[in-house]
């Protein structure tokens, strides 16, 4: 007799049949038979619940890991971002209310001061030397004495006085202050604002005023010569006065001075002197006439005096106008005589 053939364990599930289940179960392997168990083909109800159980303890799929694993990430970064961002509207902040509350430095305050040694003195005697930089100062405590050129390129400001023994050429001289000088030899010297000059003048040359002048003391010129004079005071001359300019014209009537008679005139329009001689037959009225270089604005006031006696017995008189006047007598002259008239016109 044959022995009785043991039914075989059941078989584990394949992934088909696993795949119904939430993620992946490990995997059961069926009892072996021993003493106590339910024979092999029977089913264990504690066997199924506990297949049940790890059914549904099983773990979570691999892409609903990574999605919460990204989303936590994301939240980390957003609030890194966030503080950065804090950070640097601070940083900003804070810079901007201390470059508005920084007072603005002047330049100069950025200059280094640099002291000359005794060799850098020898290297600027023996020749070309560059020291320091353009931002730096330079101190140069002893007398210094320059035997050759010295050329300044931008602008010279001295805080003491400048003394000068020789002469000195500036192309353009502003003085902001008082400037006292002893001595100034100036080619062209233009003023914009008033001038005041304590001292006295002495203009070797031609003396221009295009404008009003007002001296206030006494002026002195060898001569002075102006087109027109307006005196609001008195005009005292110590000497003479001299008149210049062109001389007038003179005529004569035959019919009065009488045939062949002549006459002639010296002085300007101002002042002069005419003689007469008179010719054959004279007679009365105007004898001559003064045409004037320079026709005055309304009729002068003109003054005249004989010259000589056979002036002094005339009955003379005068007419004048704006452009002339005539010497005329209503007494006739001596035949063949000469006499003459000195004139003066305001």
């Amino acid at each position: 007799m044959e022995p009785p053939k043991t039914p075989a364990p059941p078989s584990a599930p394949t992934p088909e049949e696993s795949g119904s289940l939430e993620g992946t179960a490990p995997e059961t392997k069926a009892p072996s038979p021993a003493s106590g168990t339910t024979p092999p083909g029977s089913t264990d109800p504690a066997a199924s619940d506990v297949i049940e159980a790890r059914s549904d303890t099983a773990a979570p799929l691999p892409t609903e890991v990574k999605k919460k694993s990204v989303s936590g990430i994301l939240q980390k970064i957003n609030i890194y971002l966030l503080i950065f961002g804090l950070v640097v509207i601070i940083g900003i902040a804070v810079t901007v209310i201390a470059f508005i509350k920084t007072p603005s430095t002047p330049t100069s305050s950025n200059i280094k001061p640099q002291n000359l040694s005794a060799s850098q003195l020898q290297l600027l005697a023996s020749g070309s030397t560059t020291i320091g930089a353009s931002d730096q100062v330079l101190n140069i405590e002893p007398n210094t004495i320059f035997s050759g050129q010295v050329l300044i390129r931008k602008d010279l400001d001295v805080a003491g006085n400048i003394n000068v023994s020789q002469a000195v050429n500036l192309g353009s001289v502003t003085v902001t202050g008082v400037a006292n000088l002893g001595q100034v030899q100036a080619g062209k010297l233009a003023v914009s604002g008033n001038a005041a000059i304590a001292g006295q003048v002495a203009i070797n040359n031609t003396l221009a005023v295009s404008g009003a002048a007002s001296f206030g003391g006494t002026v002195t010129a060898n001569q002075l010569t102006v087109q027109n004079l307006d005196l609001s005071g008195d005009l005292t001359i110590s000497e003479h006065i001299l008149v210049s300019g062109a001389t007038p014209t003179a005529s004569s009537d035959d019919s009065v001075l009488g045939n062949g008679g002549t006459v002639s005139i010296s002085g300007t329009d101002t002042a002069g002197s005419v003689i007469v001689n008179s010719g054959s037959s004279p007679g009365t009225g105007c004898f001559m006439t003064i045409t004037f270089t320079h026709k005055f604005s309304s009729s002068p006031s003109i003054i005249i005096t004989p010259v000589g006696s056979g002036a002094g017995g005339l009955a003379y008189y005068i007419t004048r106008t704006a452009s002339n006047f005539s010497i005329c007598s209503n007494s006739a002259p001596a035949a063949s005589i000469s006499f003459g008239f000195d004139y003066i016109v305001i």
